[in-house]
C-alpha cells in the first residue's frame, strides 16, 4: 500500500473520529413534537404522525392551498330573499379557514347581463372584513348568463399566479344558482385546467338537470341549508388518513 493511500484513510478515520464529538441537533426545534436524531454528519427529524418536512413544520392533516371562485346570480331571477340566502351561505363555507395568501384564497364573481368581479384574489381581506364586503353585496338586475359568469371565473383560475407551485393548489368554481339560463344552448360541463365545479341550488325553480351539466355530475349538486357542500370539499382537501 503506497504512502499517500495510508494518508487518505488516515485523514477518513480522522474525519469519522471527529464527526462522533459533533452533535448536530444543538440548537435545531422538531416542531409539532418531533424528535431530533443526531447523524454522522448531519441531523433528522423524527416526525411525529401526520407531521412531515425538514423540521416537521408541514401538517399533512392541514387543508391544501385552496383557490375559491364564488360564481352568482345577480340577474332579475334571483329574489331579494335567495340573493339573502346566496351570501349567507358564502359567509358560511368560509368561516372555517382563514382568509390568507398561502392558504385560502376567495374571490366572488357575479352574473347577470354580463359578468362582474365582485371581489377578486387580489384584495386583501380577513374573515371579519370579507363578511362585511359579502353583506354589503347587491344584485345588479338583468338576464341570467350563467356561461359568462362560468367562463370568466374559468379564466382567472387559469391564468392565476399562485405564491405556492400550481401544482399544490386546489381550485374550485362554487355556482350558486337555480340554472335556468337565459340562453341554455350556451350551457356546457366545465372541465380542465385542474378545476372543479360544484354547483350550490338556490332558488325557488331549479333546473337541477343543467346543474348537472355544468358540473358534470349530480352528486356535485348541493343544497344551500347544511353543510355537504363544506365536507364535499374537507375530503378532497384534506389526507384521508387524517381523522
Amino acid at each position: 500500500m503506497s504512502s499517500t493511500t495510508v494518508s487518505e484513510c488516515n485523514d477518513v478515520a480522522k474525519l469519522k473520529e471527529s464527526a462522533k464529538d459533533i452533535d448536530y441537533c444543538v440548537g435545531v426545534t422538531c416542531n409539532n413534537g418531533g424528535t431530533c436524531i443526531d447523524g454522522l454528519t448531519s441531523f433528522t427529524c423524527s416526525c411525529a404522525e401526520y407531521y412531515t418536512g425538514k423540521y416537521c413544520g408541514l401538517d399533512m392533516c392541514k387543508p391544501y392551498p385552496t383557490d375559491v371562485i364564488f360564481v352568482i346570480d345577480s340577474s332579475n331571477s334571483c329574489s331579494p330573499e335567495y340573493f339573502n340566502i346566496t351570501k349567507n351561505f358564502i359567509k358560511s363555507v368560509t368561516k372555517e379557514r382563514e382568509i390568507t395568501v398561502n392558504n385560502f384564497q376567495v374571490a366572488i364573481i357575479s352574473y347577470a347581463d354580463n359578468s362582474y368581479i365582485e371581489l377578486n384574489f387580489d384584495n386583501s381581506m380577513n374573515k371579519i372584513s370579507f363578511d362585511a364586503f359579502v353583506s354589503q353585496m347587491n344584485p345588479r338586475g338583468g338576464i341570467s348568463e350563467i356561461h359568462k359568469g362560468i367562463n370568466h371565473a374559468v379564466n382567472i383560475l387559469y391564468n392565476r399566479n399562485h405564491v405556492v407551485s400550481s401544482s399544490q393548489v386546489k381550485k374550485y368554481i362554487i355556482l350558486l344558482s337555480e340554472g335556468l339560463p337565459s340562453t341554455p344552448s350556451m350551457i356546457s360541463t366545465v372541465s380542465g385546467h385542474r378545476i372543479e365545479t360544484l354547483a350550490v341550488a338556490v332558488g325557488e325553480d331549479v333546473s337541477h338537470h343543467l346543474l348537472s351539466v355544468i358540473t358534470g355530475g349530480s352528486e356535485k349538486i348541493f343544497p344551500y341549508n347544511n353543510d355537504r357542500l363544506w365536507h364535499y370539499m374537507m375530503d378532497a382537501l384534506i389526507d384521508q388518513s387524517c381523522n
